[in-house]
């Protein structure tokens, strides 16, 4: 939902401003960093794990799933997302 407005500036072209609007979707992917941790030790590892997956926790339920190894962190993000935007121009092809 957004708040502005549309206008029809030539036969087929449009201009759309907002001022506000919200939106609701859903995320997936996946994500590396390579980094030599084998100077951590299990229980720091464990720490960064349960640090990465409760900062990306909604609702009791970690967005994140974090595997900490000697080569780096992998992990895989999946959830919800909800945002709202500001101030925008979009242009537009009327068909």
């Amino acid at each position: 939902m957004m708040l502005g407005s549309k206008f029809l500036i030539a036969k087929r072209v449009t201009f759309d401003w907002y001022i506000i609007g919200g939106h609701y979707g859903k995320i997936s992917g996946d994500g590396n960093g390579t980094a030599n941790l084998s100077n951590l030790s299990p229980k720091d590892k464990s720490n960064l794990k349960s640090q990465l997956e409760s900062d990306f926790t909604v609702q009791d339920k970690s967005l994140v799933t974090a595997t900490i190894d000697n080569a780096g962190v992998k992990a895989k993000v999946d959830g919800p997302f909800i945002g709202l935007r500001g101030l925008g121009f979009n242009l537009g092809i009327a068909f």
